[in-house]
């Protein structure tokens, strides 16, 4: 969908397309959440996380605070994708 096209979507901050067309790929390594006994030797150095959900799931996970994980040699997937920031002074 093009930016911008579900306005009536919009948070209440005025925020838009937070999620549904693609993850988004963070900067961040998959680790597991802190008071977890989850453990993968994997996690911390190949998986990169994910936010948000995509067209290509299933819509419970299609929301800003889904958070999910890519393989690193996996990301040209076409529901990852990435967010252009620019902060305000």
């Amino acid at each position: 969908m093009p930016v911008g096209g579900h306005l009536d979507g919009a948070g209440w901050y005025g925020t838009q397309d937070m999620a549904g067309n693609a993850y988004e790929w963070m900067t961040e390594w998959s680790k597991p959440y802190p008071g977890t006994q989850y453990e993968n030797p994997d996690h911390g150095t190949i998986y990169k996380v994910v936010r948000g959900g995509s067209w290509s799931f299933l819509p419970y996970y299609t929301r800003a605070s889904h958070r999910d994980y890519v393989l690193m040699s996996n990301v040209s997937d076409d529901f990852v994708g990435f967010r252009c920031v620019i902060p305000l002074e």
